[in-house]
């Protein structure tokens, strides 16, 4: 197997589309289609060591017919590996978009209601009070009447007053609710992962951890809106698989606006993942290389050889 080596200034940036596309079909497909499109980018470029190979051993040179011969011989025993790593280790800016099942059967309308009349004549029903931000609160160690609370300290006295009554974190969410402008609107987390990281929170099975210094907010990408994502979490916050609707990468077009699109935030924004753990105990590696299997049976592209097939030695 060759190695090749890429500019260390050679950004993932072409890559962000093919992820944003594949993300939908799970991590498998997307670690099929994000290597098939490494090895498109690399394509010229392994053609060109090969051809750099056959010149080198000194028997042929280029256009006669032997040259074409040691050629396909390369082709057909040696791997020549694109750096993979170089690209799938970089990060992405990503938004999470979360939601539980009631929330979504009321296309995200529930906080909107929920703001409105949490400390209304009208007493809301469960359904009302099932959706991202009263998760949140939640997973904060709050309930929901410690949030009732909260907001009736704010609407009375500002955020001063319920900051020092009901502590940061439920302060801070009041606010953003009083802040929030649009009907429709999804708790937002923004985080900055790998590629390969983001493959790895595809999965079904995972629990992605974020530090309580991310960034998190009612945000509302159907109508290119939001609060002011400054919910200041008070821990650590560990999200599974089965409350994030979905994901938004910055600088790919996406299906709706995203952060980025609406705020113009820094990078700085979108902090780095806590931690990711999985319920599925296989490595990063056994999952690409299920993926590059599966590609294999499906047909799609890759300049890797198959694995069982072995190579004679070769000195370069």
């Amino acid at each position: 197997i060759v190695h090749l080596e890429p500019d260390l200034a050679a950004s993932n940036d072409f890559l962000l589309q093919d992820a944003y596309d594949a993300h939908f079909a799970g991590p498998e497909v997307y670690s099929a289609v994000l290597r098939a499109r490494i090895d498109e980018h690399w394509e010229h470029a392994v053609d060109l060591v090969r051809s750099r190979v056959v010149e080198s051993s000194e028997i042929t040179t280029p256009f006669e017919p032997l040259f074409d011969v040691a050629w396909r011989y390369l082709e057909e025993n040696y791997t020549l590996e694109p750096p993979y790593s170089h690209y799938l280790d970089q990060g992405v800016r990503v938004n999470i978009l979360l939601g539980t099942q009631r929330e979504r059967d009321s296309d995200f309308t529930s906080i909107h209601v929920m703001g409105d009349n949490l400390n209304g004549p009208f007493s809301l029903n469960s359904s009302e009070l099932d959706n991202g931000l009263t998760w949140l609160v939640k997973q904060q160690g709050h309930t929901v009447p410690e949030l009732r609370g909260a907001l009736a300290s704010y609407d009375k006295w500002g955020f001063d007053a319920a900051e020092i009554t009901h502590g940061t974190f439920l302060a801070s969410v009041a606010e953003e609710l009083r802040r929030f402008p649009n009907v429709m609107g999804s708790v937002t987390v923004l985080t900055s992962l790998s590629m390969s990281q983001l493959g790895q929170v595809l999965d079904r099975s995972d629990v992605l951890t974020v530090p309580k210094e991310t960034t998190v907010g009612i945000f509302a990408p159907w109508a290119g809106g939001g609060s002011g994502l400054d919910i200041q979490l008070e821990r650590d916050l560990d999200i599974p698989s089965d409350v994030r609707f979905d994901i938004q990468i910055e600088g790919a077009r996406n299906a709706q606006r995203t952060v980025q699109d609406v705020y113009g935030l820094v990078d700085d924004a979108w902090k780095d993942p806590a931690a990711i753990k999985f319920v599925d105990t296989r490595s990063l590696d056994e999952l690409m290389a299920e993926a590059k299997e599966r590609a294999a049976e499906r047909g799609v592209g890759h300049l890797g050889q198959a694995k069982e097939r072995r190579s004679p030695e070769i000195d370069i």
